[in-house]
């Protein structure tokens, strides 16, 4: 029976004298794990992941004046782009949350209003 090929990241382990990493070769087997760990609860369950610097995003929006999407990737480190993108696409696609986009001189600034849009 032949052995199973490294990874090339395996390989490049192997030549630094490291032990490969469990991602770095898919069989448990060849780390010296039992079959019967990969079964086995060791913690408690996972918790689902939440997205805080989302949730930091909508409390931020609820400010009168609104804020640019410079201000709010300053708040959360995030790009600008990446507010953006958040605010265009989960956001404004999630029914309890109205997201106003207030435009005039100098940069869009965004705002959220408890009020659902109306339908004219």
């Amino acid at each position: 029976m032949n052995p199973k090929p490294l990874t090339p990241r395996a390989k490049r382990a192997a030549r630094r004298g490291e032990r490969p990493s469990p991602t770095d070769d898919r069989d448990s087997r060849t780390l010296g794990a039992s079959p019967d760990d990969a079964t086995a609860s060791t913690g408690p369950a996972e918790q689902p992941k939440r997205h805080k610097r989302e949730d930091q995003i909508i409390t931020l929006l609820h400010c009168d004046d609104g804020l640019t999407a410079q201000m709010l990737a300053e708040a959360v480190g995030w790009q600008a782009h990446s507010v953006r993108g958040i605010i265009s696409g989960k956001l404004k696609k999630r029914t309890d949350i109205v997201v106003t986009v207030l435009r005039g001189d100098g940069p869009v600034r965004y705002r959220v209003t408890d009020a659902p849009a109306s339908a004219s």
